[in-house]
């Protein structure tokens, strides 16, 4: 099974593709990985006719990608379901990725038993860019990053569009400014207008940033991504999760949130509170912040009413007049509220070594020359485990 779409509408950076279909290896050389799930893994890639730069996710579609079974078994027709999955977030990227502050796609390819989504390239994580950032306040929090985050929200949803997995991990900055970018919509559900009852039902996402009426089972809209968006204002104000489990863990989360207690304080860690020696934040902020995580989601404004508070049509303070929030970052990244990577050599599952096989076949250099004798995706494999593929570890997606 082949299949090819080619989209031009990521802000002029791509035109329809006049070519027959070829296949995805021999469009794109892959280059660094960029990131890595249970079945999906990120790579930077190298169009090698337009030498354009992008980024692919490539999804692994057997129906039991865990069990293995060598190159053989990526051959043939993909698991329904997984097919579906990503047809639907293909569908969402297609609604929405002609915006400035969401992610860009650029095409599809499925080959037998795998699938292939490539997107604009961004050259920072969220996290690297606050962590660079020569100051760290309010007001640069505000304009740098909260805006645009917020701008990539109210545009999907414009669309109807709920993202259902709002972290910071999901939003990427690219260019000289470091236009955020929101991403990753394989959780992601077209929905009906706000003023309609609200219709998606399920949990998902990442158990600290869920909204009660997902957890509570009830039907929910866009704004529990308003909600998500508002624990990612307040983990950066205060160092910590609005909800605190006595343990750490997801289903302890979720049932901290959903029982509602202990219920937020809008205090900041102690070591924010001992450099402030007073508020850290203003009260248009702390309002906005207590607004955004109101349990009842009649009582939570949506994106387009958000950014019409006070707080974002307020201009930047003096930075003098501020105080550094550097330690509610340090705070949010201890208690994980990020995806923190640890460098180090990641085992290869069986899809790492059916793309270095179907790049060796397209003559592609993912693989050293010294591994270009092998005859077999299996005794690739083997000779991978002495080989080092040209495949440096960088963590911006």
């Amino acid at each position: 099974m082949k299949h090819r779409e080619q989209y031009g509408g990521c802000q002029d950076r791509v035109k329809k593709d006049p070519r027959p279909p070829d296949t995805f290896h021999q469009d794109y050389k892959l280059v660094h990985r960029l990131g890595k799930g249970a079945y999906a893994v990120v790579h930077s890639a190298l169009h090698v006719h337009t030498m354009e730069v992008s980024a692919v996710k490539v999804m692994d579609l057997r129906e039991n990608p865990n069990e293995g079974g060598g190159a053989d078994s990526f051959k043939g027709l993909p698991d329904a379901k997984r097919l579906k999955g990503v047809e639907r977030e293909v569908a969402m990227l297609r609604l929405v990725s002609n915006h400035q502050n969401v992610i860009g796609m650029l095409g599809l390819y499925v080959e037998d038993c795998i699938g292939y989504i490539v997107m604009e390239k961004c050259d920072s994580t969220l996290l690297m860019v606050l962590e660079r950032a020569p100051q760290l306040t309010e007001s640069v929090l505000r304009h740098c990053f909260f805006e645009g985050m917020l701008s990539g929200i109210q545009a999907i949803h414009s669309k109807c569009v709920a993202h259902r997995d709002i972290k910071p991990d999901n939003f990427l900055c690219r260019g000289p400014n470091n236009t955020v970018k929101l991403c990753d919509f394989g959780l992601a559900s077209s929905t009906v207008e706000e003023t309609a009852p609200p219709r998606l039902k399920g949990v998902y996402g990442t158990p600290p940033f869920m909204a009660p009426e997902m957890l509570r089972g009830e039907h929910y809209g866009m704004k529990i991504d308003v909600w998500s968006f508002g624990v990612i204002m307040f983990m950066l104000f205060f160092g910590k999760f609005p909800y605190k489990p006595a343990k750490q863990t997801g289903m302890a989360m979720k049932g901290a949130i959903l029982a509602g207690e202990p219920a937020p304080t809008f205090q900041p860690v102690q070591s924010l509170a001992v450099s402030a020696g007073g508020e850290v934040v203003s009260k248009e902020a702390v309002e906005l912040v207590r607004s955004l995580l109101s349990r009842d989601p009649s009582d939570r404004p949506n994106a387009a009413q958000v950014m019409s508070t006070q707080f974002f049509s307020t201009a930047a303070a003096a930075q003098k007049d501020e105080v550094s929030l550097r330690p509610a970052l340090f705070a949010a990244k201890r208690i994980g509220g990020f995806d923190v990577h640890h460098t180090g050599k990641p085992a290869k599952s069986d899809l790492d070594v059916q793309l270095a096989w179907l790049q060796k076949e397209a003559r592609h250099s993912i693989v050293p020359e010294r591994c270009f004798d092998a005859t077999s995706p299996d005794q690739l494999s083997a000779q991978l485990k002495q080989c080092s593929p040209r495949m440096p570890e960088n963590h911006a997606r």
